[in-house]
């Protein structure tokens, strides 16, 4: 595992990195989370915010924006970015189905995360009714089953029910 300082002589080298090239999004995505396992929540959001300002606010920026807001606990962050994200798939030319699939996976846990549990599962019963390949449909449903599980003993019979259908 990484030490402290490497972690810190890592975050350096992100920061270089993404100076000499502002719109490269895996290398702010990879000083996100540098600076969360580092412990820097605060640098952390704040590093998260700047993919939002520098980059173009297209689905892919904004679902990978809402991620990092779920891994970082701001919920209602994540469930506002992640609404924007599957609009600008729903209304771009060259987003595909299963790309607006995807972010609509990212926008059901976050909803889940944010309280919004009525709606996240409305969205998954959507998702596991699509109109996929079997691996793709067993996949929306473990993702919704793991969602349910982890909200304790009051949605057991929820995931039960999935499980079930699964």
């Amino acid at each position: 595992s990484l030490g402290a300082n490497d972690l810190k002589a890592g975050i350096g080298y992100l920061r270089s990195a993404i100076g000499l090239d502002p719109a490269a999004l895996p290398l702010r995505i990879a000083l996100v989370k540098a600076l969360m396992a580092s412990g820097h929540n605060a640098e952390a959001e704040s590093a998260r915010n700047d993919i939002l300002e520098c980059l173009p606010r297209d689905a892919d920026t904004l679902r990978v924006a809402a991620d990092l807001s779920l891994q970082l606990g701001l919920f209602a962050d994540a469930a506002r970015l992640a609404g924007e994200a599957v609009n600008a798939a729903q209304t771009s030319r060259d987003a595909s189905p299963a790309t607006v699939e995807t972010i609509s996976f990212v926008l059901a846990r976050a909803l889940m995360a944010n309280g919004g549990k009525d709606a996240a599962i409305d969205l998954y019963k959507k998702l596991a009714s699509a109109q996929w390949d079997m691996p793709g449909r067993i996949a929306a449903m473990l993702d919704w089953e793991t969602e349910l599980n982890g909200l304790g003993p009051d949605s057991k019979a929820d995931a039960d029910a999935v499980a079930d259908a699964l």
